[in-house]
């Protein structure tokens, strides 16, 4: 598992014959690796997450080396997203389930897409916002789409300090809806939305 998190004690790294400079911080696996690890990251408004595997790191500010780890035992990370503000990740698994958490790792909603769209090795080709709305691709060509989930209103709640579980956040808001249903011969391997009136148009 990919849990020891560690500050980087130079300015100057080398990784793999690579120069790596002003590096923020090492993740190292508590176990020993065999396989190549599945790697996502992004920064957004001084934020950070790095998935790697079944790990979900999330780093407040890239100022300070604090983290809060968040660890999928049933399943792989296939794809994140991260708000512009930097304060909402949506993680979506290989078994097909789409949490949606703070930065700080609370708990907003948890989704799951229909049973016939799960794949075996691998669910989701990405993730991407469009006109404020969530879109969620899977890899057979099937689309969905994750209405209702309000940003502002579920953080405001967490920095009210009140208790945030699943069943007790926006999930009861927050819904998906499957706007394309064709599926297609070949795996869908990413995608990307495009703005327009109405609807959006994705492009994979």
């Amino acid at each position: 598992m990919w849990d020891d998190f560690r500050l980087s004690s130079n300015d100057e790294l080398t990784i793999n014959n690579t120069l790596c400079v002003n590096g923020l911080f090492q993740i190292a696996s508590s176990q020993e690796v065999k396989n190549q690890p599945k790697v996502h990251a992004a920064v957004q408004n001084s934020k950070i997450y790095v998935a790697v595997d079944q790990s979900l790191v999330l780093i407040e500010n890239e100022n300070v080396g604090e983290c809060k780890f968040l660890s999928f035992a049933e399943s792989q990370i296939d794809c994140v997203f991260i708000s512009e503000s930097g304060k909402l990740v949506v993680c979506c698994l290989a078994n097909g389930n789409i949490n949606g958490f703070s930065i700080s790792g609370n708990p907003l909603f948890s989704l799951k897409v229909n049973e016939e769209d799960i794949g075996q090795d691998r669910t989701f080709a990405g993730i991407s916002s469009c006109n404020q709305d969530l879109y969620v691709m899977c890899t057979s060509g099937r689309m969905y789409k994750v209405g209702s989930v309000d940003e502002d209103r579920s953080l405001n709640g967490i920095d009210n300090n009140e208790t945030l579980v699943f069943d007790e956040t926006i999930s009861s808001n927050a819904h998906l809806t499957r706007i394309f249903s064709k599926k297609f011969y070949n795996e869908i391997i990413s995608f990307v939305m495009i703005p327009q009136v109405n609807p959006p148009m994705a492009v994979f």
